[in-house]
């Protein structure tokens, strides 16, 4: 209940009903971001284990992400950064205390991701790698996604959870072999995959306004294509006018050209 203690006094369900209506954006941008992703990961993990990446999930087990991407103090006491989210469906929240405590939780997952990717753009930038700027296209649509998910939050009266990375703060990137450099960006990616796909599992079908923003941005873009079909069909049409005025010039021209050559003969 202390998710809820800012929306004491509204009537039960109604935290429930206002995430809906307001996450709409923020699993657009869970969508967008998560196509980036897959966009890459194949040439990732091709490129680091010689395997696809279906193979590769076989071979490293979705329980050693939680432990691969470390940051530690000079005292070397050292933290997880990554959270430990495994490939099972969850059912959306019916009351307004399990929708609180899902979005809240899954805002803190997003923020780990965004300390991971992080991580992963020091690796590649530290080995002079190629995959720099996806990792830094994946922190930059993860902190677009958190601050989005935060507009919900304060929207709809749910804290903000104030100690999600209290276990981080002081604690620096750690350099490491190449081979487990390459596992936890394979970890990284694997784990924001299954979070923002979680996210969208639980709190699409709920969210009505996510079909239509999903709308309008069709119709948006249809209308950007019939914009553009115009303005091809009005420079075509303007093109043939200015062609078949060019023609008829040309047959005055020589017309006028023969009663010339006639009357000097």
């Amino acid at each position: 209940m202390a998710l809820l203690e800012e929306a004491e006094g509204k009537a039960e369900g109604e935290v429930l009903h206002c995430i809906y209506d307001t996450i709409a954006p923020a699993l657009i941008q869970a969508k967008i971001t998560m196509e980036k992703i897959n966009d890459f990961k194949e040439k990732y993990t091709i490129d680091k284990f010689n395997m696809k990446w279906g193979d590769c999930s076989v071979i490293i087990p979705e329980t050693w992400d939680a432990k691969m991407v470390e940051v530690c103090n000079v005292e070397q006491t050292c933290a997880s950064v990554l959270p430990a989210l495994l490939l099972v469906a969850l059912d959306p929240p019916l009351t307004d205390t399990e929708a609180a405590h899902t979005l809240t939780q899954m805002t803190g997952h997003f923020l780990h991701f965004m300390y991971a990717y992080e991580q992963m753009f020091l690796d590649q930038a530290l080995n002079e790698d190629n995959f720099r700027r996806e990792m830094n296209d994946a922190y930059t649509n993860h902190n677009q996604l958190v601050g989005l998910l935060e507009v919900v939050q304060e929207a709809c009266g749910v804290p903000q959870n104030a100690s999600t990375l209290a276990s981080l703060h002081g604690k620096m990137h750690v350099t490491t072999s190449m081979s487990q450099t390459n596992t936890r960006g394979f970890s990284t990616i694997r784990q924001s995959l299954l979070g923002l796909q979680r996210l969208q599992d639980v709190f699409w079908e709920g969210s009505s306004s996510v079909l239509r923003l999903v709308e309008d941005l069709d119709d948006e873009a249809g209308g950007r294509r019939r914009n553009r079909r115009k303005r091809n069909n009005r420079l075509t049409e303007g093109g043939d006018k200015k062609s078949g005025k060019n023609r008829k010039g040309s047959k005055r021209k020589r017309r006028r050209r023969h009663d010339f050559d006639q009357e000097e003969e």
